[in-house]
């Protein structure tokens, strides 16, 4: 491929050099929900219940989110674990020559939070990406208001 990589469109959103004529085209959503893979009352049960919730509230759930949606749960379950045995067990541990050593778990944590939030963002579920949904809402709702005052006075 050669010359510049086209812009994403959430960027020409954010910038406010969208148009909509030249959107690309989104495939059609089958609007099925994907159902929860996790034993109830687990902590990542309740983030799938959570984040599809959420999702369905914008349209934005399909079938095919639900291997994100799954990774995401996961993550955060795994992350959660972790900071509960870091916060029982403290943040270092005496290795076997009596010296400090960081625990494991802190790592673990912290890569599952890192996946957390690249998931989060994939999944539109940051509050920048609803912030851009809002803009390009209210964007689309102006150019209906001043299409309507220029043709119907």
């Amino acid at each position: 491929m050669s010359g510049r990589r086209p812009k994403p469109d959430v960027l020409k959103i954010a910038n406010g050099t969208f148009r909509k004529s030249r959107e690309k085209k989104k495939p059609a959503a089958t609007g099925k929900i994907p159902k929860c893979p996790f034993e109830r009352g687990s902590i990542a049960a309740k983030k799938w219940a959570e984040v599809v919730a959420g999702l369905k509230h914008y349209q934005l759930i399909d079938k095919i989110d639900a291997t994100h949606v799954e990774g995401l749960c996961v993550a955060y379950e795994q992350a959660k674990k972790a900071d509960e045995q870091v916060a029982q067990d403290g943040m270092y541990l005496t290795g076997a020559r009596g010296t400090l050593i960081k625990h494991p778990c802190v790592q673990i944590s912290a890569e599952s939070w890192k996946l957390v939030r690249a998931y989060s963002n994939d999944l539109g579920l940051n509050h920048l990406s609803r912030q851009r949904m809002a803009a390009a809402k209210d964007k689309e709702s102006d150019d209906t208001v001043n299409i309507e005052a220029r043709y119907f006075g």
